[in-house]
């Protein structure tokens, strides 16, 4: 469902998306990452018609299978997915 967003990225785009989205990941979680990329509400705006809350549910479902499929224990999975959700009004825009 949102893999039509990512269609035409080079090697090196998808490298820094996928860096992006792990310090941005860490510096919430409290690590020593820094998140240098730009406001959710800035880089998601302007996508398409706008994105949907279904394919922001879809973005969420993945990351929660990430977790599962790499063992994380409940409680992190779950501030995690809270962090996820915090930003669903900066992404969603229909």
């Amino acid at each position: 469902m949102i893999g039509i967003y990512f269609l035409g990225l080079s090697t090196n785009s998808e490298q820094r998306l996928r860096q992006l989205l792990i310090d941005q990941f860490c510096q919430a979680a409290g690590g020593p990452c820094i998140y240098t990329g730009r406001p959710m509400k800035l880089s998601h705006s302007g996508i398409g018609d706008g994105l949907t809350n279904s394919e922001f549910d879809a973005f969420k479902n993945g990351v929660a299978q990430a977790l599962d499929e790499n063992g994380v224990r409940q409680r992190p999975k779950n501030d995690v997915l809270a962090f996820v959700e915090s930003l669903r009004g900066e992404i969603v825009e229909r």
